[in-house]
């Protein structure tokens, strides 16, 4: 009973503080009537008055506005109050959860980490697939004004879905880092070729905007277009189609910043590669599906889910072939099977989801 009166008065409150001001507002009129000593004939005419009404909603008017900025501030006040005390008691429990379940008292920052990059993320990739074409090219094939030295050309197609696990309609910001090549004279030789979403390439035209929307850094081509509104629990498939510029003697790194049900690196090396190999940036080891020594196609996978800034690091190593003024210092490849311990020169392709 006492609960439901308590509930009654709590959603009534702006009610009762108009009631009691105007009881009040009524006690300080009769108030006044007394204090004019006035006889019986003269109290119809004090309550008709003009003057008295027009006094009537001053005080009315100023009473309520006092009443109700006092139960405004002291309920913002209550509020903040109340929400600073939920949001570290649930700090309290999400760090005795992590401690009672898994027996490990893990530090907040970590918790808070796991939170932003897994637990509140709105969408995750699945069927994540990239396609490496590998080749070598002179420069001059390129460009006929160009000096002549041989790089290594890298078509590559990636493909996924992406789900919006997330209770409400989101828009995807479809990201894509490209490196520039090293050679400032071939820069104009990286290119995003097109962009398809649900089996629909965007226009030229689109794709050229996607590429002014996201201004370049000294080191990347940047390109970003927003899918917008997918619908809660809805899927959408995303290819990319682009050209980079690697070096003979070269590593690259394909990864994620979205969680995803894993990964899947197909690669055709350069006939000329004499070594090449991959490993998992990962706690699982790279498994390797099947490959074709004599055509240099290998296909690699990550069968567990992968977490954001997890993925693939793969190189190869033309050693027969010169590379103009670059020495094999900055290639960063060593032996087969992984890359040298001296000045790694890391290439990296990621698709970003930034909120």
């Amino acid at each position: 009973m006492s609960e439901s009166v308590h509930l009654y008065i709590k959603r009534n409150k702006y009610s009762f503080v108009a009631i009691l001001s105007l009881i009040f507002m009524l006690i300080a009129t009769y108030i006044e009537y007394l204090s004019h000593e006035a006889g019986d004939g003269q109290f119809v005419a004090f309550l008709i008055s003009s003057k008295t009404w027009i006094g009537v909603f001053k005080e009315f008017s100023f009473a309520l506005i006092i009443a109700l900025i006092i139960s405004w501030g002291i309920e913002e006040s209550s509020r903040h109050e109340l929400n600073e005390t939920i949001s570290k008691r649930m700090s309290e429990i999400q760090e005795n959860v992590f401690a009672s379940t898994f027996g490990r008292a893990i530090n907040r920052a970590i918790i808070s980490e796991v939170e932003n990059l897994v637990l509140k993320a709105d969408f995750v990739r699945s069927k994540h697939r990239a396609i490496y074409n590998l080749h070598i090219k002179n420069a001059r094939d390129l460009d006929s004004n160009l000096r002549e030295f041989d790089v290594v050309i890298a078509d590559v197609t990636t493909s996924y879905f992406v789900k919006n696990v997330s209770g409400v309609a989101r828009d995807f910001p479809v990201k894509i880092e490209l490196e520039k090549p090293p050679f400032d004279e071939l820069k104009d030789f990286v290119f995003i070729e097109s962009v398809t979403i649900d089996g629909k390439e965007l226009a030229k035209t689109d794709v050229a905007k996607g590429d002014e929307d996201a201004p370049d850094s000294d080191n990347f081509k940047k390109f970003e277009h927003t899918i917008k509104g997918i619908p809660p629990g809805a899927e959408v498939e995303v290819v990319n189609k682009f050209r980079g510029i690697k070096l003979l003697n070269d590593v690259e790194i394909w990864r994620s910043l979205l969680p995803s049900d894993g990964m899947t690196l197909i690669v055709n090396f350069p006939k000329e590669a004499s070594k090449s190999g991959a490993h998992a940036l990962h706690r699982e080891e790279l498994r390797l599906r099947t490959f074709n020594q004599a055509s240099g196609m290998y296909e690699w996978a990550i069968d567990n889910a992968v977490l954001p800034h997890q993925g693939i690091v793969f190189w190869w190593r033309c050693g027969g072939h010169q590379v103009g003024r670059l020495s094999d210092a900055h290639s960063g490849v060593g032996t087969a099977g992984s890359p040298s311990k001296g000045k790694a020169k890391v290439a990296a392709f990621t698709l970003e989801t930034r909120n």
